[in-house]
């Protein structure tokens, strides 16, 4: 299964990799074996693409993807690694 997120850039990838090894370890549903990868495969505006692959031990997977996503930004937030989103500045010459 593939598990996609993003990660602000700036920020200390061995770090994210560590928080990320870190939430698969606490949660049931990821099998051991074999190992989640994880890869960062693209940069984007603001932020690093993260490729997370793994094995998932129960058959609703989609349910599994939900608490996944939960509990890495939980590690994220209380590390201080930011999720980032687009944002966008307006300027209106005529109004």
């Amino acid at each position: 299964m593939e598990l996609p997120i993003d990660a602000a850039c700036g920020r200390n990838l061995a770090k994210v990799t560590e928080l990320l090894h870190k939430a698969f370890a606490s949660a049931g549903e990821v099998q051991n074996f074999p190992e989640p990868e994880i890869l960062y495969c693209g940069l984007e505006a603001s932020s690093i693409r993260i490729a997370i692959f793994l094995r998932a031990a129960e058959p609703r997977w989609r349910l599994m993807q939900a608490r996944l996503r939960c509990r890495m930004l939980e590690i994220f937030c209380e590390n201080g690694i930011e999720i980032p989103f687009n944002q966008s500045d307006v300027t209106a010459n005529h109004i």
